[in-house]
């Protein structure tokens, strides 16, 4: 397959993806004929993109990101009205750290247990009789079924405290990875909406190469293959080492193109995702 026909099946088959962009692989290759042993052509893009909600409603208090804020893993980003939250949360750990029913109880044990074994004493030397032993006996069982309800009780309120805590967690959208705010579309004091879209955040530290090559080339990529990314941007040329992640096991039909992918760190931040690009690897044996 010529250079000019393999571009002509490139476009097609990337004219719904890209659109305009197409247009842009063949400014950037030109007619070289450098790349025609081993090609894929393509568009970077951030390696994560996640556009974030919440899973509760409520009115935003607090919006501490705008677009281009840079935001570690488990930044807060947003903080919904917690008022009722926070009452629930603080009544459930009353109720949980309050341990006085338990000391009571275990104090009354004691005394009990050490009644008990006084009174055996006393009623060898005949001084109480059996009945009052019997009695103090069924108090500290009865003691010791009420000491195990309360502490049975104690972890249920535990439990209703952690939920609480949860539900006034939730109320907070913290960050789910580094990145860099793109887009948010909520201000203080408006409603939030359960799984509405709010934060846009991506992580541009690594980048993915996603694009195809020609089943007719004579040198193919394989997974794992380390290959050289190149992008045209700020008129300047970056290159960046990639290492191949992914080959479709089935041509396009109609255009004979492999789609490929591949990843590159961008810790420098030098290549900016979303731009044609270019993946190339060093000619080998097609068999091999």
């Amino acid at each position: 397959m010529s250079y000019n026909q393999r571009m002509f099946w490139v476009i097609k088959h990337h004219a719904d993806t890209f659109g305009w962009r197409a247009l842009w692989i063949v400014l950037l290759l030109g007619s070289s004929s450098a790349y025609a042993d081993a090609l894929a052509v393509g568009i970077t893009e951030p390696l994560r993109q996640i556009t974030l909600s919440m899973s509760v409603s409520g009115v935003v208090e607090k919006r501490s990101v705008s677009e281009g804020s840079q935001v570690a893993k488990g930044d807060v980003l947003l903080e919904l009205d917690r008022t009722i939250e926070a009452l629930e949360m603080d009544s459930k750990r009353l109720i949980f750290e309050d341990q006085s029913a338990i000391h009571e109880l275990k104090e009354r044990i004691r005394i009990l247990e050490h009644q008990i074994e006084r009174g055996r004493a006393l009623v060898a030397r005949g001084g109480i009789s059996e009945k009052q032993i019997e009695d103090e006996i069924l108090a500290l069982t009865a003691a010791r079924a009420e000491l195990e309800s309360r502490t049975q009780s104690k972890r249920r309120e535990q439990i209703d405290h952690a939920l609480a805590q949860t539900y006034f967690e939730r109320r907070l959208l913290v960050a789910p990875i580094q990145g860099i705010v793109t887009a948010v579309n909520i201000s203080v004091g408006e409603t939030v909406k359960p799984q509405e879209p709010l934060i846009t955040l991506v992580d541009v530290s690594r980048i993915k190469f996603r694009g195809t090559f020609s089943v007719a080339d004579r040198t193919r990529f394989a997974v794992g293959d380390v290959a050289q990314l190149t992008v045209q941007q700020y008129g300047q040329q970056v290159i960046k080492p990639a290492i191949v992640s992914y080959i479709a096991p089935v041509a396009d039909p109609s255009s004979g193109l492999i789609e490929i992918i591949a990843e590159a760190d961008n810790h420098d931040g030098l290549m900016t995702p979303g731009t044609t690009a270019e993946l190339t690897v060093a000619s080998r044996d097609p068999l091999s």
